[in-house]
């Protein structure tokens, strides 16, 4: 589970660091993940003992088969293709009009700011069809795959998808506060992307993946940034994260006002399955 030494694939990532962060950042150092520290201490291998960690939890998790229904219900679900009706494209593009509108009024909102870097922000092509080829080994199970790296790579998608499920009951537990929860999700990413990377770099992988891969590893910290602000407009939903001013209070109401509108045209909504899996007690390293 622990990485071994830097080799090529370190040393290209760290000549990359500064510049692929050079955007990421955020002057909201108490509430916005800053994806550049997260991402320049976990290739100085900051996150190990967590990364080992948890990977006991999960392999205890495994053991105890208490992740079999969540991996049944990931199967099931994931068959569901997102909804690109017009109702929902309408809905989407009416609720980014009312944010984009409330951020404007509030240019000295750092979290302002990270809503409109969220909406105006676009994937490049090759980024674009790695998030689609990652959501596509989301919908598939354990040996689906159409060659042996595709298989690992399922695998590999598979566990980290039962580890952040893990680390977000932790949160829930209150075995971290927010910001710790934050960084170490965002490392547990990266983790699953380098040795997705490592499983594509093997000379049996197919090129058009490979290339795939690669896009998203450089490109993902820039992304992670922007999913890490839909994630926060996701807990002004659900209740986990709480406005702190005036200018989030207006952003909340728009994203629960749209969510509400979604749930009623899509006849219900699906509940979180985080808390399916019992506790088992004590705190990771």
């Amino acid at each position: 589970m622990r990485r071994k030494g830097p080799g090529i694939f370190l040393s290209v990532a760290c000549s990359l660091a500064h510049a692929l962060f050079a955007v990421a950042t955020t002057p909201d150092q108490d509430r916005a993940l800053s994806a550049r520290k997260v991402f320049e201490r976990f290739l100085r291998g900051g996150y190990e003992d967590f990364l080992h960690g948890i990977h006991e939890r999960y392999e205890r998790e495994s053991r105890m088969q208490r992740c079999h229904k969540l991996l049944e219900e990931r199967t099931k679900s994931s068959t569901n293709e997102p909804d690109l009706s017009t109702k929902a494209v309408l809905l989407r593009e009416s609720e980014e009009r009312e944010l984009v509108e409330v951020c404007l009024s509030a240019p000295d909102s750092p979290f302002a700011r990270r809503v409109m870097d969220m909406i105006f922000y676009t994937p490049g092509r090759q980024e674009k069809e790695g998030l689609d080829y990652l959501a596509g080994l989301g919908r598939r199970a354990r040996g689906a795959g159409r060659t042996p790296a595709e298989n690992a790579l399922i695998d590999i998608d598979t566990e980290f998808w039962v580890k952040s499920i893990v680390l977000e009951r932790m949160a829930v537990e209150k075995e971290m506060d927010g910001s710790t929860y934050g960084a170490r999700h965002a490392a547990l990413q990266f983790e699953k992307l380098r040795r997705m990377h490592v499983i594509v770099d093997r000379s049996d992988a197919d090129p058009g993946v490979r290339r795939r891969i690669f896009a998203l590893w450089k490109a993902y910290p820039k992304m992670y940034v922007a999913g890490a602000t839909r994630r926060m407009l996701h807990d002004f939903v659900t209740g986990k994260a709480i406005p702190g001013d005036g200018t989030e209070e207006k952003i909340r109401a728009i994203v629960v006002k749209y969510h509400k509108l979604r749930t009623a045209s899509e006849g219900g909504g699906k509940g979180c399955i985080v808390e399916r899996i019992e506790p088992s007690g004590g705190k990771d390293g």
